[in-house]
This record gives C-alpha cells, sequence and structure tokens, in this order.
C-alpha cells in the first residue's frame, strides 16, 4: 500500500531525496528520486528501489543487489548504486536505477498488439539479454520474465526486477520446493520445482504470443485450468499462425521438454536472420532468388560488394582481439576492425570471441583482397535527424557537451544548448560526467551526432533556469522540436 510507504518522501538514501512513488510491490517500493550533490540537484531523475531488511526474504532482496551490481549488458537495466541504508530506526537495501520511461506490459492491450518490427526489436533486446546471463560462468536465470519486468529505458528494452533471478549450477539447473515467478509465464517444470535456463526461453515464447495477438496463450480463469494448459501445450498449434520468424521461435521456446527447448543463442539466430548452416552439395538448381529475396552468388565477394553497394548490414565473427582492435572472419577471409571504428573499446569484445559482430563494409578491393568494417558506422546508421535521445554525459568542454548515443558519442554544442548565449561556466553549472542528459538530433554525418537541447525550449534561456524541467517535458515537447530542425 502507498500508504504504508509514503512516510520515507523527503527522506534521503545516501545522496538520493526520495521525491514521489512510482511503485509498490509485496516487498517493497520504487521511489522517483533526486540527486543532490552539495547544495544542487541534479536535472537528471533515478529509481530509487527499498526493499525492508527485516522480511523473511533478505537472501533473496541481496541476490538481486548482487546480480543487478555484476551484470553488465546493454539489455539489463543497469545498478548505478547499491547497499544498505538507515532512516530513522529503520533498515534498508537500496538499489539506484535509471527511470523507465514505462514497461512492455503499458505498451501491450488485447485491442493494440505490438507491430512485427517492434516485436523483433523486444525479441532481439530480450535473447541478447538472455545469452549473457545464461553464458555466466555460474548461469543465472531469471524465473520472472514478463511484460512489466522489460523496461524502456531511452531508445532501449531492458530486462529489471531480479528479485526472483537464482545461479543454477554448471549445468543450468537447479531443484527448489518453492513454484516462483508469474504463473502465466512458467513453464511446465516449474510445477515440479525445477528451476533451469530454459525456464526462460518458455517465458519469452509466451510474451512473443502476446506481444502479437494482444492476449495470453493460455487460459488463465483458475491456477488449475492454467496448469492443464501450460502442461498439455501444443507448441506446433501455438505457433501456426504467427508470422514468420516468429512461428519457429514460439515452437522452439515452447517444446514442455526443457532438454529440447530453444536456447537464447537460437532464437537470436532466427531473429536475427543469420544465415544458415551450408547444406552438403545437391542436384544443382536453377538459379533464381534465395531466402529473404537475395540473389544466388557462387563468389563470396560478389555478396559482400552487393552488402557495399546498398549499404546492408552484414555479420563477422570475431577471432581475437588486441589492444588496437579486434580481427574478424569472414568467408574465411579475415580482417582487422582499429578500434576507432568499434563502439566500445577493443578490451570489452574479449568475452565475444567466436561471436558474431554486426558491422557495415567501410571499403572492399576485391583485387587487393581488402576488406575494411565499421561497427561505428553502423550503429550510427539507426540515428535519424529529429530523433530524442537519452544519455550519459562523457565529457565537459567548454565548447559544449559529449553524450553517450548508445556507444557513440554526440556532441551538444554550447550553441545548440539554448536560445540565449551559453558561456563556460553555464556549461560547468548545468554539466557533470555520468549524469543523464535528453537531446535531439539534429544532424547525422557518418559518424557524427549533432544534438539540440535548445529546440526542446519554450523560452530562450529556459535550459539556463529550469532544465529539470525541460528533461522531464522532453518527449510532449518533441513534435514541436523537429519543426524547428533547419532542412
Amino acid at each position: 500500500m502507498n500508504g504504508g510507504w509514503g512516510f520515507l518522501r523527503g527522506q534521503k538514501v545516501k545522496d538520493y531525496s526520495l521525491v514521489e512513488i512510482l511503485g509498490v510491490g509485496g516487498e517493497g517500493c520504487v521511489f522517483r528520486a533526486n540527486k543532490i550533490i552539495g547544495d544542487r540537484i541534479l536535472a537528471h531523475q533515478y529509481a530509487v528501489k527499498l526493499r525492508s531488511t527485516d522480511t523473511e526474504n533478505f537472501d533473496r532482496h541481496l541476490k538481486e543487489l548482487d546480480a543487478a551490481s555484476r551484470l553488465n549488458h546493454p539489455h539489463l537495466v543497469r545498478a548505478l548504486d547499491v547497499g544498505e541504508w538507515q532512516i530513522n530506526n529503520d533498515q534498508f537495501l537500496f538499489l539506484v536505477m535509471d527511470v523507465a520511461n514505462g514497461t512492455l506490459g503499458d505498451r501491450l492491450s488485447p485491442n493494440s498488439p505490438l507491430s512485427k518490427i517492434e516485436v523483433v526489436e523486444v525479441v532481439k533486446s530480450l535473447a541478447s539479454a538472455l545469452e549473457y546471463m545464461h553464458g555466466q560462468t555460474e548461469p543465472i536465470v531469471h524465473r520472472d520474465l514478463k511484460p512489466g519486468n522489460v523496461m524502456r529505458m531511452g531508445e532501449e528494452w531492458k530486462i529489471g526486477d531480479f528479485g526472483i533471478a537464482g545461479e543454477t549450477n554448471p549445468q543450468g539447473v537447479r531443484v527448489t520446493s518453492l513454484i516462483m515467478g508469474t504463473k502465466e509465464y512458467a513453464p511446465p517444470e516449474s510445477y515440479q520445482g525445477i528451476t533451469s535456463l530454459p525456464w526462460d526461453l518458455w517465458s519469452l515464447g509466451v510474451m512473443i504470443i502476446e506481444m502479437l495477438t494482444g492476449k495470453l496463450p493460455f487460459n488463465t480463469s483458475t491456477d488449475q485450468v492454467l496448469q492443464v494448459e501450460i502442461m498439455t501445450a501444443d507448441r506446433l498449434q501455438l505457433a501456426e499462425n504467427l508470422p514468420a520468424p516468429f512461428d519457429k521461435i514460439v515452437g522452439g521456446c515452447l517444446i514442455r521438454d526443457p532438454k529440447q527447448r530453444w536456447t537464447a543463442t537460437q532464437v537470436l539466430d532466427a531473429v536475427k536472420s543469420r544465415p544458415e548452416p551450408r547444406q552438403p552439395p545437391g542436384p544443382r538448381q536453377p538459379p533464381g532468388p534465395r531466402k529473404g529475396g537475395l540473389p544466388k552468388f557462387s563468389d563470396p565477394w560478389e555478396i559482400l560488394q552487393e552488402k557495399y553497394d546498398k549499404k546492408e548490414m552484414i555479420e563477422v565473427q570475431i577471432t581475437s582481439v588486441n589492444n588496437e582492435g579486434i580481427v574478424v572472419n569472414i568467408f574465411n577471409m579475415s580482417s582487422f576492425i582499429y578500434k576507432k571504428d568499434l563502439v566500445q573499446l577493443p578490451h570489452t569484445y574479449r568475452g565475444l570471441v567466436g561471436q558474431s559482430l554486426e558491422v557495415l563494409i567501410l571499403e572492399i578491393t576485391k583485387a587487393t583482397q581488402q576488406l575494411k568494417f565499421s561497427e561505428k558506422l553502423l550503429k550510427a546508421s539507426s540515428f535519424e535527424t529529429g530523433q530524442l535521445i537519452e544519455g550519459e554525459i562523457m565529457k565537459t568542454e567548454d565548447y559544449g557537451v559529449f553524450v553517450n548515443c548508445k556507444g557513440l558519442w554526440g556532441l551538444l554544442h554550447k550553441s545548440q544548448i539554448s536560445n540565449k548565449f551559453v558561456f563556460p561556466s553555464h556549461i560547468k553549472n548545468l554539466f557533470i560526467s555520468n549524469q543523464m542528459i535528453k537531446a535531439v538530433i539534429i544532424n547525422v554525418s557518418g559518424t557524427q551526432i549533432s544534438l539540440s537541447t535548445k529546440i526542446l525550449e519554450k523560452y530562450p534561456g529556459e535550459m539556463l533556469e529550469n532544465m529539470s524541467q525541460v528533461m522531464n517535458q522532453a518527449e510532449e515537447r518533441l513534435a514541436e522540436a523537429r519543426q524547428r530542425i533547419s532542412p
């Protein structure tokens, strides 16, 4: 109940002042909070999740903090700070996160299913995060994957709420006497107390059906009816009317035997339309288009040239990493991607050796067997003028601010901060490193991204006088701001 947590409004947890309740669960509460440094309130707002330490589930809550603090993936909600804090005579565990724009559950309704393009985006994000969690030395199963636990953070979908996430043995299995998770998304083995990595894939399969149809695939009128439907689910029947590739994905995720169920990697392969393994030579077929409309090439260089000419994404395999960049392989040919063309620093790719990386071709010369790729250029191609982004400030200079735009640095030049003249002192007073900020993209040139906040202002100087209001109302002001972008 909100009243049970309302007494904490206005209290401080470390450097965070609790402003208002965002949500209340059975064992905790999430507050919107301001970060206070000295006598300054930062414009960016945070979400602070509190759990009482006097509950019987203290160990489980502590595991949530541990999982959230050590897992680092672009599609997992990032823990900015964790710890234990006392307010008056009450002791709490706290977790600080960015404020979400909403959840996938907010977006779903029976009358408004998601488009196929939207579902592709969600599934790529979730499968990528699950592949990372399941690939840990001690694999982690989430056990409560559902629309309400998938957060919209800026332009990304991220898995949150690790309240019942659990480590498994190296084989990814654990037996428990408890039925955890949300029953509508729990697999058949949950009724036998078996927790394993395929649990999350079943949940994902249920969610895909819900996203595409606007409703759950099982009758939830009573717990008994629900259990029977889950235990006897016909995966092929559930998947038969879904569009490709989701018919195959759901068919693989809703296999009742967890040992036969698809992995997160198989889901990623299917949703990314990765090339299928080569088949043994057979009778020669007449030339014609292949699946996906690509022509049949006899020479890999023709495929590469086609991708280059059309500026289409291509996947390469990471084979090794050094301080200057990464070595990749495609069609048994090696190439080197320098760090200036990578989204992250080279050392962060060490754990990805053997995996695929999506890139664009920068240069191709068959005569000299030369290939150059860029991950940055592909990332930049996903941005467009008029798009609102939210990113972390990486660096401040007298001439402006550099903002992390999904791995690329965008420049908010001082001339684009406000319609009132901006002095270097304004920049120092308004912005600090690691602060989150919203801005509108006004130009994309190659990998260079130009940002603006002044087009979000209601009056000249509003960013200098009331930046928090501009940030909080950024989404509402976007349509009008787009009209101010110079052609």
